[in-house]
């Protein structure tokens, strides 16, 4: 009863605001991310390693090239768009294999406190949550930012690595960690300077392992 249910919902919500596709906006006859000629334009990638120290990397996976239909989907968080940030997780969900979420924790990049209100929602949390309700992962919701940095995609790779420059501390109260595996989140990767120092910081609470799972990454 209860599977009919959710089925006559879910055909009621359809009708009345049909799912559209997250690039072109097109009408999709299901539930879906993008339609088939935007999916077309989705390119995978591979997995690549970011180094922290001369001694200690992490792994990076992401679900595709931040280009077309993708890098659209993420710049809409810019125009605060929530749904958009769950539909990344939503699209990593999909494409990531599930090995990678083996972790104990998975840990959210975080905004500053002013531009989380500006936009009123955090995109890596957004993330973060939908992934921890499909793989039943608790959220270490550990870091934050000491202060508001200018937008990495406005600046070079140089100015990048400095713009964030430990702008990572742990949140009051934190001074351990009882995960071993730790999973970072975020929605974008260009030159990794942003999930670097985030790996360098939590390297200081001695867990076990760290890696790392974005949406899109730069070629």
């Amino acid at each position: 009863m209860l599977k009919i249910a959710y089925s006559c919902f879910d055909t009621i919500l359809n009708f009345f605001a049909p799912p559209t596709c997250a690039s072109c906006s097109v009408f999709l006859s299901q539930k879906d991310i993008f339609c088939s000629n935007c999916f077309k334009k989705v390119i995978p990638i591979v997995s690549s390693s970011l180094k922290i120290t001369s001694s200690f990397e992490i792994k990076v996976y992401a679900a595709a090239q931040y280009c077309g239909p993708v890098r659209r989907l993420i710049l809409k968080k810019h125009i605060q768009s929530y749904v958009a940030s769950r539909k990344l997780g939503q699209f990593i969900f999909d494409s990531v294999e599930a090995q990678v979420f083996d972790c104990d924790a998975i840990v959210p990049i975080p905004l500053h406190w002013t531009r989380k209100a500006r936009r009123g929602f955090n995109q890596a949390q957004v993330i973060a949550q939908f992934l921890s309700k499909k793989y039943k992962k608790p959220i270490f919701d550990v870091l934050s930012r000491t202060r508001r940095t200018k937008y990495q995609a406005k600046l070079n790779k140089g100015d990048r690595r400095k713009n964030v420059s430990n702008v990572f501390s742990f949140k009051k109260g934190v001074d351990k960690c009882n995960y071993k595996r730790l999973l970072l989140v975020d929605d974008l990767m260009t030159t990794g300077a942003t999930l670097k120092e985030a790996a360098y910081a939590l390297r200081s609470l001695k867990p076990m392992a760290i890696q790392a799972v974005v949406a899109a990454r730069g070629a």
